[in-house]
């Protein structure tokens, strides 16, 4: 159970076959209860993001679609079809070497 100190803005629940929508329901009132501004869902087998705003107000997003971070990460972007793509293969470190900030805050590509 999540408290006020320790809520994230953003949670980002993986949905398994055993999850069950109660106890799905049950964890997003927590969140939200606990200050979390923001909840994904994710239906790795169906390539199905639900976001909330709200613990029973969501919009469902396809593989077609795009994530944001809306107010808690602005900027980010995310095609839902390249995030399962990237996830089925895993990440490389290489690929975590690319994407750390330089100092000036800009982000740097890897030169190997």
């Amino acid at each position: 159970m999540c408290n006020s100190r320790q809520s994230p803005d953003l949670a980002v629940e993986i949905l398994s076959p055993t999850n069950t929508r109660k106890e799905m329901k049950r964890k997003r009132h927590e969140y939200f209860a606990a200050g979390t501004q923001l909840v994904w869902e994710v239906e790795p087998l169906d390539q199905v993001v639900r976001v909330y705003l709200a613990p029973e107000e969501h919009v469902e997003l396809t593989a077609e679609g795009t994530l944001d971070g809306g107010k808690v990460l602005p900027g980010l972007k995310i095609k839902i079809r390249d995030w399962f793509a990237r996830a089925s293969k895993g990440s490389s470190s290489k690929d975590v070497r690319a994407a750390q900030p330089k100092k000036n805050g800009r982000s740097k590509k890897s030169k190997e």
